[in-house]
């Protein structure tokens, strides 16, 4: 697979407690040319968004100590970063409840690898300008 030099490399950050879930996504994401950081907590999350800025945040529901919903919220109050919800809860009330509390996108475990970084490319490229190409043409 080849990285389109006119799409922006967009900065994702992926909250999972779920190694395995890190690991799969983080080789997707790197796999379609994009960077990856990954948390496996929500404190860490909100930490790591007041140092730094990314394009897309994934977010899982299901969490200890602080569930995806309340990170989103946390986000929500200070950020207008996409939020992408990756999730294993196929609820309509808990997809509709993410959606009003500002998630943009939601999408249930498992998931292809087209789905995943179709939906990461969408919202990020919104927010992004493309990449300038040293191609002539």
């Amino acid at each position: 697979m080849t990285v389109d030099p006119f799409k922006p490399i967009l900065k994702v950050l992926l909250v999972d407690d779920d190694p395995d879930t890190r690991q799969v996504v983080s080789m997707m994401v790197e796999k379609a040319g994009h960077v990856l950081i990954t948390t496996d907590s929500g404190s860490t999350a909100l930490s790591m968004l007041n140092r730094e800025k990314v394009d897309v945040i994934l977010l899982d529901i299901m969490m200890p100590e602080m569930d995806g919903l309340s990170i989103l919220e946390s986000i929500r109050a200070t950020s207008e970063a996409p939020i992408l919800m990756l999730t294993a809860i196929s609820n309509a009330a808990i997809m509709e409840q993410s959606y009003l509390m500002g998630a943009n996108d939601y999408i249930v475990k498992p998931f292809t690898r087209e789905k995943l970084i179709d939906r990461i490319e969408r919202l990020g490229i919104k927010t992004k300008p493309a990449r300038k190409s040293s191609h002539l043409s």
